[in-house]
């Protein structure tokens, strides 16, 4: 009840509930959250989904992108994704107002140059009616048709008000299906990015050669990438210096496996070779930042402060250390 309540949890939430529900089945054995440890944590939770997959439904572990990790669980319908059951919910004009969003949000504003993945609150709220061009020029409207559009009698997306686009992003934010950023961009919330991970890949990733990763002569667009190290996919962290260069990295997962290679401070691309400063972002701090040239180096976006550096703020305090 709980996850339908409230849809993803933190550990620590899905701790205390655990020990309220142990300590009702057993008043005489109290619990408290700190008795439940990570092997009960998972062997209940492996427990629950024994009970729940015949239904179609799954308990799944899934952390966020910034850092340090917070580690969720959600509970995941296998039987359709998450914008199958917004449509439940959804009017067809919010329905095309939120397919405008993400193809804003992966196509507009996710280029080679600049992997933002992310919609700022003034450009989100100008999306509330059909206008903007997606994919391979058509117009972002419900079912995929364009502005003015008919097909077998049925009326084209008239869009929302900027009133009405207002309120659903708060209800979106609310129902953990999007995240807002202290300085106002939207993204996909790690629930999202979890049920809708085949969904993102199938819309915004065009088949290409397999030397496209490396920079070779790939003839597809790769919009979604997952990081290097956790296999999961990347909205917010880094990216190989070299442009063309398929790695993206999590901040984290870059911090741990450049702690763990050979290449020592070099910090070179495990792909490309090129040396990665660290500097080239994915996310809202690839549109505040300019990462510098493809060529490696650190560049004009290094990391100051205010620039949310990557995994260079950590090599820094690692020297500072040594001396």
């Amino acid at each position: 009840m709980s996850f339908h309540t409230h849809g993803i949890l933190t550990t620590d939430e899905t701790k205390t509930i655990l020990a309220h529900i142990m300590t009702a089945s057993n008043p005489t054995r109290p619990y408290h959250p700190s008795d439940i440890h990570p092997p009960l944590l998972l062997t209940t939770l492996q427990t629950l989904n024994t009970r729940l997959l015949p239904l179609d439904y799954e308990i799944r572990p899934t952390k966020s992108q910034s850092q340090p990790p917070t580690t969720y669980y959600a509970l995941v319908n296998n039987a359709s994704d998450a914008l199958t059951q917004l449509a439940t919910t959804l009017s067809v004009p919010e329905m095309g107002f939120l397919r405008r969003l993400l193809d804003c949000m992966f196509e507009t504003n996710c280029t080679q140059v600049r992997e933002v993945m992310a919609v700022k609150g003034t450009m989100a709220v100008n999306l509330a009616r059909p206008g903007r061009g997606g994919r391979d020029g058509r117009q972002s409207g419900v079912h995929g048709m364009g502005e003015g559009e008919e097909e077998g009698g049925v009326a084209p997306d008239p869009g929302i008000s900027l009133h009405e686009a207002e309120a659903l992003l708060a209800k979106l934010v609310d129902n953990s299906f999007l995240e807002k950023s202290p300085r106002g961009y939207y993204s996909l919330a790690p629930r999202s990015l979890l049920e809708l991970r085949s969904y993102l890949k199938e819309t915004y990733n065009d088949d290409g050669d397999d030397d496209e990763e490396e920079g070779g002569g790939g003839g597809g667009v790769i919009r979604i990438r997952d990081c290097h190290g956790c296999k999961e996919i990347v909205t917010v962290g880094i990216r190989c210096n070299n442009r063309v260069c398929g790695v993206r990295w999590h901040d984290g997962c870059a911090n741990a496996w450049y702690r763990g290679s050979k290449g020592g401070r070099e910090r070179r691309c495990p792909l490309c070779k090129t040396v990665c400063g660290g500097n080239v972002f994915v996310g809202e701090r690839a549109d505040r930042v300019d990462g510098g040239g493809g060529g490696g180096g650190k560049g004009r976006g290094s990391s100051n402060g205010k620039g949310g550096g990557g995994y260079e703020e950590e090599e820094e305090e690692e020297m500072d250390d040594e001396e």
